[in-house]
């Protein structure tokens, strides 16, 4: 187990580290998409808003992120396809510069393609 940890925890970590911070958004997040039913629910069991985030960054974090990714190394390894981490400068930089350049080719494109078809989608692009 030591030697486990010694040889994978920059990928645990990070792992670790993006599932807590998307738990809590996605806590967040559903926290403001539930009925007001739940809500009631929520607030007759002493449930805030932060409950509901920090709960959901436990189950990202811990259980989907350390748990499920050690054990994908585990199987990956077995399988053969654990390829050891490395970064690249030059293939971060041309990864960001073609993704920048997507979001805004895309970005627009929603509103201008997808929102004649759907008010929905042209409603997200209004100020209220």
């Amino acid at each position: 187990m030591k030697t486990f940890l010694k040889n994978n925890w920059k990928f645990l970590l990070f792992v670790f580290l993006g599932g807590l911070i998307g738990g809590y958004c996605i806590g967040l997040y559903i926290y403001d998409t539930l009925s007001d039913a739940m809500l009631k629910q929520l607030r007759e069991q002493n449930v805030t808003k932060e409950i509901l985030a920090v709960s959901s960054m436990f189950q990202y974090g811990v259980l989907f992120g350390a748990v499920l990714a050690a054990v994908g190394i585990v199987i990956s390894k077995k399988v053969n396809l654990w390829k050891k981490f490395k970064f690249e400068k030059k293939a971060a930089v041309v990864t960001a510069i073609i993704t920048v350049i997507s979001a805004l080719l895309l970005f627009p494109a929603d509103k201008i393609v997808f929102g004649r078809f759907s008010d929905w989608v042209n409603g997200q692009y209004t100020v209220p």
